[in-house]
């Protein structure tokens, strides 16, 4: 799966009060339940619906109402004693804790309880794993336990110095000395007096104990004395980043054995982002968020300092210091994240205290894969040059081996033997990706004489996308006359394409490179490129829904007549992928046809992309029809189907249990003994205890 960021959509916007006193942001965000709880300053607390995209309950407290922190929702559970969802928030101006019931659910509006507060608090939280209680964490690191009914403390952990970020996580295994119940609080601190960042991991059980498990100073190397901290990530598996407003980017990973966090990689050295170039703060930055999304995948949105009216959301994989993904936003100012079941939920505010202007509240949608791998990061050192503060200049030959280098220098040129034989003498070490990316290099310039080479690594998968720089893999190589036939000559499915062949080149690279773009792969169905040979490829590559829809979108939708070609491909494969569900047609036709998963799959994006310039396109309605009438026959199969699985169960259950009976288990030694004393007391057809000759 290729890393993306698609379009963002907007979920909500609130004007600009016209005057605010208040320090934080306009508005505040959390997630729960497929809910996101929106905190607007001089207005109110407003539920909204991620899958309906509208709000569906608000509390407005009027102009002059100030929130020192995010309100929090928790909505019905097996355990809590509500009924329908109830909100916390922190009224700042009244320096009030409140709570309100009903809304979300049909409810009526019902107000709770309040209670008085002497110091400002910092963050709420209302984790389902304490059904009952509500946790505050005040600016100075005062911890309080309060039921959720009577807002009453009922435990507490004492202040302990300036509050930086706070996270919550079910129990996690990186966290020592945890029962199975309850949470685990994580606070970064910072001490006035110390330029140092403390990390306090604090275990709160549903008994109400709330006790202290470790305390820990992060290592920050530094050439700057003094520094701030701009942002702070943290993901439940312990992977940690901190990011200083002079830009030094730095990872972590937390583990059990150790309460020092251990460096994940060299840190990186941010540059043209807007927070680096603001003034110090004693608090975090607020133009630019950090979002963790996975072991060291890591969402970093902020305005551009070259363009001040554009915020850059970037997904960077901090292990190996590359990045990945990237989105413009045409808006620009005070920046929030939150994640948000697969999502993330950005705000953008405009600067100042008061003005004209809107916050906005965004969903954006992204793609990441479960885990950090090198395969994924190959290639991509180029594409956040513009982000990173560039070292001396390397010396040629960088990263290479002396057998390496001997190839590439070498009077017999690189041929497939002489690599053949490079990688056999370097054994498990393989090729390095400079050599790769050398032989790729002299292949823009003198493809003829490394073609054989270049399909060689294309075979061997040691090839990433981005290892060319300035334009990608499949652009190189769809601009070299390297066409061979590579399909079969039964192929088809469009008549009109029936003459067109493939190259076998971008072929392999389809079936071998990891982390292709959509918008490459779907640059390939653009003439001259032959729409069937490759679209089979393109079908079967695992892509991102959003990711693949926008790129069909943007390259489909000013070309009916290829979108027609495209989507008559599809149609055959549609039509005799059926007929092969049904028996017929088996044999060759049913070997050269793509998964008919797949092949819906494609289509259901191809559609959604590019249904309206379909509809405007005459020639096209016939197919559209023909489509129709495929796909209704389809339809009436799986429900007709779908009527014999109730009485099929039985069968299908007991031959998994037949199966599994038939498993023989235990130690091999003693199945082997236990046959052979089966087959020593087998005599014909009689059975006896034993046999003395």
């Amino acid at each position: 799966m290729a890393t993306s960021i698609s379009d963002p959509f907007l979920l909500a916007s609130y004007d600009l009060p016209r005057s605010s006193s208040s320090t934080h942001p306009h508005v505040l965000v959390t997630y729960h339940n497929q809910r996101i709880t929106a905190t607007v300053q001089g207005d109110g607390v407003h539920l909204l619906d991620l899958e309906s995209l509208h709000p569906i309950a608000s509390h407005s407290l009027g102009p002059a109402s100030r929130f020192g922190c995010p309100s929090v929702t928790r909505g019905p559970n097996s355990k809590s004693s509500e009924e329908s969802a109830t909100t916390y928030m922190f009224l700042q101006s009244e320096s009030q804790i409140r709570r309100w019931t009903g809304g979300a659910l049909g409810k009526p509006l019902e107000e709770g309880p309040a209670v008085h507060v002497e110091n400002d608090i910092s963050r709420l939280y209302a984790p389902n794993e304490l059904p009952t209680r509500l946790i505050t964490i005040s600016t100075d690191g005062h911890v309080s336990l309060l039921d959720e009914q009577t807002l009453a403390t009922v435990a507490s952990h004492p202040a302990s110095s300036n509050l930086l970020k706070t996270f919550l996580f079910p129990r996690a295994d990186w966290a020592p000395n945890t029962s199975e119940d309850g949470v685990v609080l994580i606070l970064f601190l910072k001490n006035s007096d110390e330029q140092q960042i403390q990390l306090k991991v604090i275990s709160i059980c549903d008994d109400d104990d709330l006790s202290e498990l470790y305390t820990s100073k992060i290592p920050l190397e530094l050439e700057e004395e003094t520094y701030e901290i701009a942002d702070i990530s943290l993901t439940p598996s312990g992977h940690l980043s901190l990011l200083t407003t002079t830009g030094s980017w730095h990872a972590y990973h937390l583990s059990p054995s150790s309460p020092t966090p251990s460096p994940l990689g060299p840190p990186l050295h941010l540059t043209n982002l807007s927070f680096i170039s603001s003034p110090p703060s004693p608090h975090l930055s607020k133009t630019v968020a950090l979002l963790g999304l996975t072991d060291s995948h890591v969402l970093l949105v902020s305005p551009s300092s070259s363009l001040p009216s554009e915020t850059v959301c970037m997904i960077w994989d901090l292990k190996f210091g590359v990045l990945l993904a990237s989105r413009a936003l045409a808006l620009a100012g005070r920046v929030a994240l939150e994640a948000a079941g697969g999502h993330a939920v950005a705000v953008l505010s405009p600067g100042g205290k008061e003005g004209k202007g809107r916050s906005v509240v965004l969903v954006v949608p992204y793609a990441v894969p479960a885990r950090s791998t090198i395969r994924n990061a190959l290639g991509k050192g180029a594409a956040g040059a513009k982000w990173l503060k560039q070292p001396q200049d390397q010396g040629d030959g960088e990263g290479l081996t002396e057998g390496e280098r001997a190839v590439l220098e070498g009077q017999a040129g690189v041929n497939v033997e002489a690599v053949r034989k490079l990688e056999s003498e370097q054994g498990e070490q393989g090729l390095s990706d400079a050599f790769v990316k050398a032989v790729l290099d002299k292949a823009e310039g003198e493809y003829a004489a490394v073609r054989e080479t270049v399909r060689y690594l294309l075979g061997r998968g040691v090839v990433s996308a981005g290892m060319l720089e300035g334009r990608g893999l499949l652009e190189m190589l769809r601009g070299k006359d390297d066409w061979v036939r590579t399909f079969s000559p039964n192929f088809t499915l469009y008549p009109r394409l029936i003459d067109h062949v493939t190259k076998k080149a971008i072929e392999l690279a389809l079936d071998t490179v990891p982390d292709l773009g959509e918008a490459d792969l779907v640059s390939l169905l653009l003439p001259p490129a032959p729409a069937p040979a490759l679209l089979t490829h393109i079908v079967v590559y695992s892509t991102s829904g959003p990711a693949l829809r926008r790129a069909l979108r943007e390259a489909l939708s000013s070309r009916p007549e290829a979108l027609v070609e495209v989507l008559g491909a599809v149609e055959g494969w549609v039509q005799k992928g059926g007929r092969v569900g049904e028996g017929e047609g088996q044999g060759q036709g049913k070997k050269d046809l793509p998964p008919f998963e797949k092949v819906l799959a494609f289509l259901t994006a191809l559609l959604d992309a590019t249904f309206l310039t379909l509809l405007a396109h005459p020639p096209a309605h016939a197919l559209l029809l023909r489509l129709q009438s495929h796909l209704q026959r389809e339809i009436a199969f799986a429900e007709a189907v779908e009527e014999l699985r109730v009485p099929l169960e039985p069968f299908v259950r007991a031959g998994k249990d037949k199966e599994r009976s038939a498993v023989e288990e235990g130690d091999w030694r003693k199945r082997r003994k236990e046959r052979f004393e089966r087959r020593g007391v087998a005599v014909g057809v009689y059975q006896v205890e034993e046999l003395v000759l």
